[in-house]
């Protein structure tokens, strides 16, 4: 007898948070990226954020799409986290004026812009990446143990100290000294490139920070990208 197993169809589930009003915890903007999230409610006043707010009351439906998805970004104000049941209720008649749907109007742009500084400083910074755990901290080991080694006059005596250079002299085929300044002269344009994308970060996440309009942060956006491709 011929058995058909069923296929199992498996998907991720998006982790999503939200920004309220520390107050009425009305909802103020929603996303996918925590980090956004977590840096508004660290620089705006009477705001903080709840992570994976879809959980568990929010992952039945198909594809585990959050029904958050179909709410326009205005409408965000028109419902309340309630803390207790880890659900959203529809905001209190009398709750929501104004000033709620321009804080709302404002953290929404504010995430959104946020969030694409932090994607495009990600970008700049992947040729510093090499997709390989823990890398980083092999290159911080071979800075420090080339910085030593040239700092001891190349004394080759001292070579069974440094690991990193002899490995490097002996799979280039070259001087550990030679070794040593190669492995500095790359740590040199790594540490250029990365201070290039830290000065874009500690600029713009101060002008975002400090920004009052949707209007004001179309233009921080656009300078960030134009300056952000011209580093």
């Amino acid at each position: 007898m011929l058995q058909v197993s069923a296929m199992k169809t498996s998907y991720v589930i998006q982790d999503y948070s939200v920004l309220l009003d520390s107050v009425t915890k009305v909802v103020l903007t929603v996303g996918t990226n925590l980090s956004a999230m977590v840096f508004l409610a660290e620089c705006t006043p009477d705001m903080r954020y709840v992570s994976s707010v879809n959980k568990p009351n929010y992952m039945d439906s198909f594809l585990g799409l959050f029904f958050f998805e179909s709410v326009k970004s205005e409408d965000y104000p028109k419902w309340t986290w309630d803390n207790l049941t880890r659900k959203f209720v529809k905001t209190e008649t009398g709750v929501l004026n104004d000033e709620l749907r321009a804080r709302s109007r404002l953290a929404e742009k504010k995430r959104a812009v946020i969030e694409r500084i932090m994607i495009n400083l990600n970008i700049a910074r992947f040729k510093s990446k090499t997709g390989v755990y823990w890398q980083e901290w092999v290159y911080a080991d071979k800075k420090t143990q080339a910085e030593a080694f040239k700092n001891s006059g190349y004394d080759e005596n001292t070579l069974v100290e440094y690991l990193y250079v002899a490995q490097y002299a002996d799979y280039a085929k070259t001087s550990p000294r030679q070794a040593a300044d190669d492995i500095l002269f790359k740590a040199k344009l790594d540490d250029h490139d990365i201070a290039n994308t830290e000065l874009l970060r500690l600029r713009y996440f101060n002008l975002v920070k400090n920004a009052v309009s949707p209007e004001e942060l179309n233009m921080i956006l656009d300078r960030f990208i134009s300056d952000c491709y011209h580093v």
